[in-house]
């Protein structure tokens, strides 16, 4: 997505509606994508070392409106809307990997359009396809994946210790039973602000593609000012979640225009209509 793309977007305002009940039905979505092809970082990673070592599973809140959406995933056919959702971003993603391991962040402007549902779709997705994940959460809020995991064997400070000292992280904790290949990192009383500012971020990313396949971070909403163009450096693709009609054009174009100037590879959009 580029600031030519948004520039026929107005400037709407944030809806103040609670959306949290309907967090669990995923909407019709599609995407913008980027041009097909690895990025720097997916052509600089080695072979990896088998499956990943998993730890116990996550603390899961039973309330939280994206529970449930596991299951459903987990449940669904293959043609369902849940799954078709999307299921085409992780298909381009997969065929532009060329194989590969790779990294992708999350963002949207406001936690209310759909951002953990976006991420935990990815993540499901991937693990219905057989796809060893590791989804990690940095502080993205209590209506994302920060509120419904309410505790992980590791936090992000524990696994990047691990990937600096050991060089692969083992005993991630599992998302779910039902997806025994998707691991969960919960921030916990971590600074993920410190740690994707700091040299600890990218070796973390680095020892997880040593035996995921897939990693999915789950970043705060671009209205709390968390620079999301920063994970550029450790991930290989970057992708905003939207919605039709409520998320601002101002603020779209300005971060793309942001991402052109500092020469990034186009970010993708989730929309939700």
């Amino acid at each position: 997505m580029t600031p030519e793309d948004v520039k026929s977007l107005p400037d709407i305002e944030l809806d103040a509606d609670d959306q949290a009940d309907r967090m669990s039905a995923a909407p019709q979505a599609r995407f913008a994508s980027q041009p097909a092809g690895s990025g720097a970082r997916i052509a600089a990673t080695g072979g990896r070392q088998g499956r990943p070592v998993m730890g116990p599973p996550a603390h899961l809140e039973s309330r939280h409106p994206l529970t449930p959406l596991i299951e459903k995933v987990a449940s669904a056919p293959a043609g369902a809307l849940v799954v078709r959702a999307l299921g085409e971003l992780a298909a381009a993603s997969d065929n532009a990997a060329d194989d590969r391991p790779f990294a992708v962040a999350v963002s949207a402007l406001s936690p209310k359009h759909y951002l953990g549902q976006t991420a935990l779709l990815l993540a499901c997705i991937w693990g219905r396809w057989d796809r060893s994940v590791c989804l990690i959460d940095l502080a993205s809020g209590k209506r994302s994946i920060e509120g419904a995991v309410s505790s992980t064997a590791l936090t992000l400070d524990d696994a990047c210790a691990k990937a600096i000292d050991e060089g692969r992280v083992d005993g991630v904790s599992t998302l779910h039973p039902r997806f025994p290949n998707v691991g969960v990192i919960r921030t916990g009383q971590s600074d993920p602000l410190g740690l994707v500012s700091s040299r600890k971020f990218s070796p973390l990313i680095d020892a997880l593609t040593q035996t995921f396949e897939r990693i999915v971070i789950c970043a705060p909403s671009l209205d709390s000012n968390f620079p999301f163009l920063s994970l550029s450096k450790s991930t290989d693709r970057l992708v905003l979640s939207l919605v039709k009609g409520k998320s601002r054009g101002a603020p779209l174009r300005e971060i793309c225009e942001q991402a052109m100037v500092q020469g990034l590879r186009p970010i993708e959009a989730v929309w939700y209509d």
